[in-house]
């Protein structure tokens, strides 16, 4: 099953931003989960712009926001980062506001991860599918292949 690698990469240049995606790459990562947060929208959409661009198109990609986000800010950025197809864009805002994660997903249409602080670990799709644990859960390595 395939895992996906990730970093503390929100400060990174795109230049080694990129980089460190070729470093797991080689590593044999078939997935990868980037951050995004940054103070302003333009530069996370330049930076997925460049990752969905090096990696391809029907590479899996996510991108985790750490609740950097209000609900109106997170619906701007899924808004934004939806021509770049993210497998998911997990934690926009705080895990436990399952309100405004319906109010993101609704109106964003990038499907939104959560993690498990509260028990409201899921993952939702804007096309209607069931939700599916979060990777980030104790079970989602049986329940998520990517």
């Amino acid at each position: 099953m395939p895992c996906y690698a990730g970093g503390i990469d929100l400060d990174l240049p795109v230049e080694a931003l990129l980089r460190q995606t070729d470093d797991n790459l080689g590593k044999g990562f078939r997935a990868i989960k980037m951050k995004v947060g940054r103070p302003y929208l333009a530069s996370d959409v330049a930076r997925v712009r460049a990752m969905r661009k090096h990696v391809g198109d029907g590479f899996p990609l996510m991108a985790d926001a750490n609740m950097k986000w209000t609900v109106e800010e997170a619906i701007r950025a899924a808004r934004a980062l939806l021509p770049f197809d993210l497998t998911w864009l997990e934690e926009p805002i705080i895990p436990d506001d399952v309100a405004g994660h319906a109010r993101i997903l609704a109106a964003g249409g990038v499907p939104i991860a959560t993690c498990a602080r509260s028990g409201n670990s899921r993952t939702t799709s804007p096309r209607g599918r069931c939700p599916i644990p979060s990777p980030t859960s104790p079970i989602a390595a049986a329940s998520h292949p990517l």
